[in-house]
């Protein structure tokens, strides 16, 4: 591999990273907006977060199967050999969204839910709890 092509490949990492950065930056201002603002508890926007990856999740991975439809309209929650997905949630409000989701899904995949260390922020906590109250 040339040095050019390296360059181009460095570069590109470089410019998703800064706009990833961006738009971590402008979701955190959106989410203490809707705190301060509108009263809306944290709690809250983890949930639906959660649930709004989770429905994308969902329709990715059985969007094309014959049952979908029926998951969808709430006539079936029959899903044949479901698949498996592994979570590893980190121990602040990150994590606490990855162990949301873990709950939210346990009806759809089979979930490998890993948190390799202790939950440490209060949304994590929160989150580590009401997923262990799945059993």
């Amino acid at each position: 591999m040339n040095a050019y092509i390296l360059s181009i490949r460095i570069t590109k990492r470089l410019l998703r990273y800064d706009l990833m950065l961006k738009v971590f930056e402008q979701l955190k201002q959106n989410d203490e907006k809707a705190v301060k603002e509108y009263d809306l508890p944290s709690a809250l926007l983890m949930e639906i977060a959660a649930k709004g990856v989770a429905e994308k999740l969902i329709e990715l991975s059985y969007g094309k199967e014959p049952f979908y439809q029926n998951l969808l309209d709430g006539i079936s929650s029959f899903i044949p050999n479901k698949k498996t997905i592994l979570l590893v949630c980190g121990s602040s409000d990150n994590g606490g969204d990855g162990l949301a989701l873990s709950r939210i899904i346990q009806d759809y995949f089979n979930v490998i839910t890993v948190l390799p260390y202790p939950a440490k922020s209060k949304m994590c906590v929160i989150q580590e709890k009401r997923l262990k109250l799945l059993g």
